[in-house]
């Protein structure tokens, strides 16, 4: 019993026992890099190769470039419109008010080989009012009241992109199934020095 007991300490002290990993000493935490960064999205309506309209748009995000934490942005601009619902009578005349605007969402985040991810939403709608003919023409301010009777045009989609900095691609594009419009959405990305 001696002998095995005097076996087992020797081979202790003689690294025979499983080797235990070398203490590593704590390393700091990394610091996280922020960059700032600046996507235009310009909204564009084209009749056949005419450009009707030019909205841009300008979003400030702030991208981690260590841990690609998501980073978002968003804009709401637009107006609400009454609609009548019900003919005047003894309680008067009844409105329904409708959005009508532009609805902008965002998210980037870095990506790979020097490109950033981004993703978002576009939400679009305007007010047409019917022409002597009946077809929908979209009113503009200074126009007539378009009467009670307003079409509301809506474009809704989402897009993914990876892009670098300083560059511009065109992130959607939809053709309005009624005016035969063209309604493109490019995005440039760039880097706040």
């Amino acid at each position: 019993m001696f002998m095995s007991v005097l076996f087992v300490v020797l081979g202790l002290s003689c690294g025979y026992a499983q080797d235990k990993p070398a203490a590593q000493p704590p390393t700091a935490p990394q610091p996280v890099i922020h960059i700032p960064l600046k996507v235009q999205l310009t909204l564009s309506d084209y009749d056949g190769t005419k450009k009707i309209s030019s909205m841009p748009y300008t979003l400030m995000l702030v991208v981690s470039q260590t841990d690609k934490r998501d980073s978002l942005a968003s804009i709401r601009i637009g107006s609400r419109v009454p609609v009548a619902t019900q003919k005047s009578g003894e309680n008067g005349t009844q409105y329904q008010y409708l959005d009508v605007g532009t609805n902008l969402d965002c998210w980037v985040y870095k990506w790979e080989d020097n490109r950033y991810l981004l993703s978002g939403t576009v939400d679009v709608s305007s007010v047409y009012a019917l022409s002597s003919s009946n077809l929908p023409v979209e009113w503009k301010p200074g126009d007539p009241a378009f009467g009670s009777n307003p079409v509301l045009r809506h474009t809704n989609g989402g897009f993914a992109i990876a892009l670098r900095d300083g560059q511009t691609a065109e992130a959607t594009v939809a053709t309005d199934p009624i005016t035969g419009h063209v309604f493109r959405v490019e995005v440039t990305l760039t880097v706040v020095k």
